[in-house]
């Protein structure tokens, strides 16, 4: 329902609902996509607290790339080994954005990442997001 809603009555029909919710109660992708859409420092902390429930770990992925950080950078680091490619995508520009050096780990994941997208013809902005991604921490050119 609040999804719904006017983007200018989204963002207290969201901190209300948060502030009603039980912390036993489960969250859902929709609430995630929901607190993404709060102001920036805000979503972030929500988002950091959840992290862990592996059951929205996708969708976390998803809002937090909206506001790449480095103290996020092992959330993006897993999201490169999602089989959803908009995850995948997600992360890419995230860690891209972040333009911090990439540990060796990162480099394989981003690598394997992209030989599993390329086994698609669909996909193709992921592809372009991985590689894109490599060419800036590797100084190398990527055909894909």
């Amino acid at each position: 329902l609040i999804a719904k809603m006017p983007p200018e009555l989204r963002v207290a029909a969201t901190r209300r609902l948060l502030k009603q919710m039980d912390s036993s109660a489960g969250w859902t992708n929709e609430l995630v996509q929901l607190v993404g859409e709060l102001p920036e420092d805000e979503a972030l902390h929500k988002l950091r607290l959840v992290w862990l429930d592996t059951a929205v770990r996708e969708s976390v992925i998803l809002a937090a790339a909206k506001h790449p950080h480095s103290k996020d950078s092992t959330m993006f680091y897993e999201g490169l080994s999602s089989t959803q490619p908009d995850v995948v995508e997600a992360a890419a520009h995230a860690m891209l954005a972040i333009d911090d050096k990439p540990s060796d780990a990162e480099l394989a994941a981003a690598l394997s990442a992209l030989r599993q997208h390329c086994h698609t013809l669909e996909n193709r902005s992921t592809r372009d997001a991985l590689a894109n991604l490599l060419r800036t921490w590797t100084k190398q050119d990527f055909k894909i």
